[in-house]
């Protein structure tokens, strides 16, 4: 393996001591985290630890019920304390600040910042004002910024970047994308235009099941010609936002775009004898809220909204962004050897692409 033994042994210490740490302190209900550790010339993970961690001497002679019982914790909650869930590879949360590095790197690369320009952080953000900083830092450079966590200059740098700009960066980053390592992972979530109306086409999908009150099984061809058997409320819910995005109307008001989809989800539902006012307009309400709209591009550009990470896919953004652009492949195998000392099989680099920084 990959693994530095001094380097795991120190990392899985400082990850314990600090979740005890802060518990004492600031976070009482702190119960899990995760350290990840690239080599950032390579992609080898020098150290993996996660918490809370178990013996491994249980399962020596085979584990008690009892025992089990303690370790198989089965719960949504991502933060819960789970000994057999790998927290540096499966939990996807939200990045927060550490996002704010592909920013400065994206806002350098498209210009709209400069290493010497600066943004002025008053702690209230004067575009939005309901997006506040958690400090008062006057004038700051994107050096200044990353040090002291502004996020205004970050949410006026999101401002001037885009959706479509961060997206484009984010994913040449690998964000909402498995690493590749040789465990299981999650992807995450980037959030972008289709990943919300992703999102809204299941919520409107449950509402016509569970509400409107149709049920049963349909058949949708798939954007790759492949045929699916899913949920008819969610078949209808695809005809909706595929006939119906909001982001294509041109309008003056707010009412006149509400009132141009409503007359869409009308002949639509329609077809399947749905004619309620109340449950249009539901659903009109749905599809409305699957808009892109601008605070939700203040909101990502500092890690927050539908931006969900997962502590390896953190680590190798920031070991593409430091080494140059080069995302590489992580990997925990560096070679294995049968019985006899033959090699049968040994690493080979695997690159993902490179970054223009």
């Amino acid at each position: 393996l990959t693994l530095d033994y001094d380097l795991q042994l120190a990392s899985e210490e400082a990850l314990e001591n600090i979740i005890k740490s802060i518990q004492k302190t600031t976070s009482p209900k702190a119960s899990s985290g995760a350290v990840v550790v690239l080599d950032v010339k390579t992609g080898a993970v020098l150290a993996m630890a996660s918490y809370p961690d178990y013996d491994l001497n249980l399962f020596t002679n085979g584990i008690s019920t009892e025992d089990w019982n303690k370790l198989n914790v089965l719960v949504d909650d991502p933060l819960y304390p789970k000994p057999l869930y790998n927290n540096a590879t499966l939990s996807a949360l939200q990045p927060g600040s550490t996002f704010k590095p592909l920013m400065a790197a994206a806002g350098l690369q498209k210009g709209v910042i400069t290493t010497h320009s600066t943004i002025f952080c008053s702690r209230v953000y004067s575009r939005f004002p309901q997006f506040t900083c958690l400090g008062y830092h006057g004038s700051e450079t994107v050096r200044e910024a990353l040090r002291d966590s502004c996020n205004i200059f970050f949410y006026e740098t999101g401002y001037r970047l885009g959706v479509d700009n961060i997206e484009k960066y984010a994913k040449e980053f690998g964000i909402g994308q498995k690493t590749g390592i040789e465990l299981s992972e999650s992807a995450g979530y980037l959030a972008t235009k289709e990943d919300k109306r992703i999102v809204r086409i299941y919520a409107t999908s449950d509402y016509i099941r569970n509400t409107v009150g149709i049920k049963g099984n349909a058949v949708i061809t798939n954007e790759d010609g492949t045929e699916q058997a899913v949920y008819k409320s969610y078949a209808i819910a695809k005809e909706l936002y595929t006939q119906i995005n909001p982001n294509e109307y041109e309008y003056n008001t707010i009412s006149q775009l509400y009132n141009y989809i409503y007359e869409e989800v009308t002949a639509i539902m329609a077809q399947y004898n749905v004619k309620d006012n109340s449950y249009l307009h539901a659903i009109t309400q749905q599809i409305m809220d699957s808009r892109w709209v601008t605070t939700d591009t203040i909101n990502a550009s500092i890690g927050q909204g539908g931006n969900s990470t997962t502590p390896i896919q953190m680590a190798n953004f920031l070991a593409t962004l430091v080494n140059g652009g080069i995302r590489r492949e992580p990997y925990l195998v560096e070679k294995a050897v049968d019985s006899k000392g033959k090699t049968t099989y040994e690493h080979k680099e695997v690159i993902k692409n490179k970054v223009n920084m």
